[in-house]
């Protein structure tokens, strides 16, 4: 039998014969691909859980976080008006201060 023939009638069993299939399979090792396989499809699919619930907790945390900065930045704002409102009454007093000083100082020359 040439070796092309043998390739033809090898090909057929394959197609038709279950027992030859599998028994060629288990000498390529076929079996020990398909549980590894199996192993990593379990190891991906807890790996995209962790990263969902990572994911999840990040969002928590983000909206948290954006939560205290908002109010931080309030916080701030009420701050920097109360700063500019005892400001502005600092400058009036000086400027009468000083409105009352260069008066006093024009008498005196």
């Amino acid at each position: 039998m040439e070796a092309s023939e043998l390739k033809q009638k090898i090909f057929e069993l394959l197609k038709s014969d279950e027992e030859f299939r599998y028994a060629v399979a288990g000498l390529l090792g076929l079996q020990e691909i398909i549980k590894r396989l199996e192993v990593t499809e379990a190891a991906v699919k807890e790996l995209t859980e962790r990263v969902a619930k990572t994911n999840e907790r990040l969002e928590t945390n983000l909206s948290s976080f954006e939560e205290h900065m908002n109010r931080l930045r309030e916080d701030m704002q009420k701050g920097f008006a109360r700063y500019d409102e005892r400001f502005e009454r600092m400058e009036t007093k000086l400027t009468a201060l000083g409105s009352r000083v260069g008066h006093r100082l024009r008498g005196h020359v």
